[in-house]
């Protein structure tokens, strides 16, 4: 019995069919019009605060920041989680109704 190895190139495959790409392209989008939208609203709501707008910077630096020390804090529980249902689950149901 001849194994194949699958780990290679999908090139070997064939050329990825167009509705693929375009359900790439659409997910792309979406994510590159949030972000779009995030920039161009962000300062101005800041502001719209009281916030001055030297300070805006440190509020870009806010989610980064804290995302460097959540992370792996959440990582490291959840990969030692041992529940019935798996690993992330429960740390995302538990996030999930924390923050809803």
């Amino acid at each position: 019995m001849e194994q194949t190895d699958r780990t290679s190139s999908s090139y070997e495959d064939g050329p990825t069919p167009i509705w693929k790409l375009v359900l790439v392209f659409a997910i792309a989008s979406g994510v590159q019009f949030g972000w779009a939208l995030q920039l161009s609203l962000l300062t101005p709501y800041v502001q719209l605060l009281g916030i001055p707008h030297t300070w805006s910077a440190y509020i870009w630096l806010c989610g980064p920041v804290s995302g460097m020390l959540v992370q792996p804090i959440v990582g490291y529980y959840s990969d030692r989680c041992t529940a019935a249902f798996g690993r992330r689950r429960p740390v995302i149901f538990k996030e999930h109704v924390h923050f809803n």
